[in-house]
């Protein structure tokens, strides 16, 4: 699970952009998770504004999205390191007003799958 699995990190993201998600996952004992502990790794994006209209879903792959060491930097502002990273592709966020809910599901070897999730509010842009 990730360090905060109760609570989904909200962010301010611009209509019609990507959207870099960043996050430190760890297992049940506090371990961070690494590329052997995962079977699969999806995604949906919802739209919930407009009846959570499914805008991107898809798999990603565990050997880009998962780190086995902690990374750090960039847009991370924590002094623990992250060690999953993907980018949400523009095409899921195309209206600004709306609010967005991106669920990363981690399925690991063992046990049951867990998400991931962000709820992203989308500012317009005035040239989109």
């Amino acid at each position: 699970m990730s360090d905060t699995p109760d609570s989904p990190q909200i962010w301010h993201i611009w209509e019609d952009s990507g959207v870099l998600l960043l996050a430190r996952v760890q297992d049940w004992d506090g371990n961070l998770l690494t590329q052997d502990a995962c079977t699969g790794i999806a995604y949906k994006v919802f739209d919930v504004d407009d009846n959570n209209a499914v805008t991107g879903s898809g798999t990603l792959t565990i050997g880009t999205v998962v780190f086995d060491t902690e990374q750090s930097g960039g847009n991370w502002p924590h002094s623990d390191g992250y060690n999953f990273k993907t980018m949400m592709a523009a095409t899921a966020f195309p209206t600004g007003g709306h609010r967005y809910v991106a669920e990363i599901i981690i399925t690991p070897t063992s046990g049951q799958p867990f998400p991931l999730r962000w709820i992203l509010h989308a500012h317009n842009l005035l040239g989109s």
